[in-house]
């Protein structure tokens, strides 16, 4: 194309052209202990360590690929300020094959399973005036069309226009995200839900969508999935 020669790709981490991550700098990257999203205790399969919670959290776990360093930063910086699809498409790509060796996602990616890969949803203002389009969405997309399954259904609305959480502590993000989301599309009874993001932090957009969406059906299961966690 025109514009891959006026502006050629470069890789992200060491600057050599051709591609936006070399196959040396994709060596580098650093996978994310398999831990429980709240307690950071290990936990095999990133799932959320009940037993060790005073109160039982609506989240069941949360998949976590990378360690938030350097490189995976610049990674998630062009996806989520620059838009760029071949960002979205390699991170989709190594979500889904976590999923594929997962030994519980691994059995409901079946035919006529009740798995549902959805995302983060942003508020429409924030979405429409800052970037035009929401990375989480991207994500879950690539998600889905390396699984061959249906596109990701937008299960939730961001009814509430939340503030900037950088800075804010655990219970601060709680309270600021209390009540900012609203189930749209039915869920069957005994469906397992994947909600993909791009960073974690504390957890607390990944519990609050979990607790909305367990209100309205108590019987699913609510997974995060997520590029790398800054926390």
């Amino acid at each position: 194309m025109i514009l891959d020669a006026v502006f050629p790709e470069q890789c992200v981490g060491c600057r050599s052209g051709g591609s936006y991550l070399c196959s040396s700098c994709r060596k580098n990257l650093k996978p994310h202990p398999e831990i429980c999203p709240i307690t950071h205790k290990l936990s095999p399969g990133y799932a959320v360590r009940q037993d060790l919670l005073t109160q039982t959290s609506p989240l069941d776990g949360c998949i976590v690929l990378f360690r938030f360093d350097p490189l995976i930063k610049k990674l998630i910086r062009n996806l989520k300020y620059y838009h760029h699809a071949h960002v979205s498409s390699f991170l989709g790509q190594r979500l889904a094959l976590e999923l594929q060796t997962h030994e519980f996602f691994s059995q409901l990616l079946v035919p006529d399973s009740k798995l549902i890969i959805s995302y983060v949803p942003s508020h429409r203002i924030r979405r429409h005036i800052t970037k035009g389009y929401n990375q989480s969405e991207l994500l879950a997309r690539s998600v889905c069309k390396t699984l061959s399954i249906s596109s990701p259904p937008q299960l939730c609305k961001k009814v509430k226009h939340t503030h900037s959480q950088v800075g804010m502590s655990r219970e601060q993000r709680k309270k600021n995200l209390s009540g900012a989301f609203h189930v749209v599309v039915p869920i069957a009874p005994g469906s397992t839900i994947v909600i993909v993001d791009d960073v974690l932090t504390s957890g607390a957009t990944m519990i609050e969508m979990a607790k909305t969406m367990k209100t309205i059906q108590p019987d699913c299961t609510v997974w995060g999935l997520c590029v790398a966690r800054n926390g």
